[in-house]
């Protein structure tokens, strides 16, 4: 099931019957008033496994920026 939830078919599927969803295949392609374009989309690249070695230190940033913004 995951693999079909992550795979270019299921990400089509969901995101046209859907309307809203986080695309993690760029290669997904949907049609919804709620999204830019496809075309319009600037896909990331992330180093995982810099994010990986690196978890506590970006975990404890978030933190102090959400706590920055909610007090």
């Amino acid at each position: 099931m995951v693999n079909y939830l992550m795979s270019v078919e299921g990400q089509n599927y969901l995101g046209n019957k859907l309307g809203t969803l986080r695309f993690t295949n760029k290669n997904a392609e949907y049609e919804t008033p709620y999204l830019p374009a496809t075309s319009e989309i600037k896909w990331v690249e992330r180093d995982v496994e810099w994010l990986m070695e690196n978890k506590d230190e970006m975990l404890e940033k978030w933190n102090e920026l959400y706590h920055e913004i909610q007090g």
